[in-house]
């Protein structure tokens, strides 16, 4: 068991190697960069563009690019916001027990309605309410996540049930 654990583990390295490399290469496919923005607005001077391409690295090869990129993945640094002047990191990190509490009352949410579902199912199997049941549950899992919210929201709001 620990072998077969160590051996996803190890398949699992370069796997996230190759998702990093597939989104760097994806971001930077895209026309521009950031700093395009910044070129627009007359009143920056070339001198803070060409500094701005020196602290990101822009300057470099992209390969160069690249290994500072994940380099700093690897050590948490994803740079700073250019909306809130502040570093990425602190953001997420004062958004974490958010994330975590929202999390955790979906996990508690979903526990508590498939677990007397799958019992309620399961007593009744392949009756009427099994068939029901199993046919809610395949499309809850077929529906992505976000148009699931949605259909959700728009529920709530018609039924009155969240302020």
């Amino acid at each position: 068991m620990i072998r077969f654990v160590l051996k996803r583990f190890l398949i699992s390295i370069p796997m996230l190697l190759a998702i990093a490399l597939l989104t760097f290469v994806l971001m930077r496919l895209t026309p521009g960069n950031f700093l395009d923005s910044i070129r627009m607005d007359p009143s920056i001077s070339p001198e803070t563009i060409k500094h701005y391409e020196k602290i990101y690295q822009l300057d470099k090869p992209l390969i160069t690019q690249y290994f500072h990129w994940v380099k700093n993945i690897l050590k948490f640094e994803f740079g700073y916001s250019f909306y809130f002047n502040i570093p990425v990191t602190k953001i997420i990190g004062s958004r974490l027990w958010n994330t975590f509490v929202l999390s955790f009352a979906s996990f508690l949410i979903t526990w508590c309605v498939a677990l007397p579902l799958g019992i309620w199912a399961a007593v009744h199997r392949n009756k009427w309410i099994d068939k029901t049941i199993q046919f809610f549950s395949y499309v809850g899992l077929s529906l992505p996540s976000f148009f699931l919210g949605i259909i959700l929201l728009y529920w709530a709001s018609q039924t009155n049930i969240l302020p």
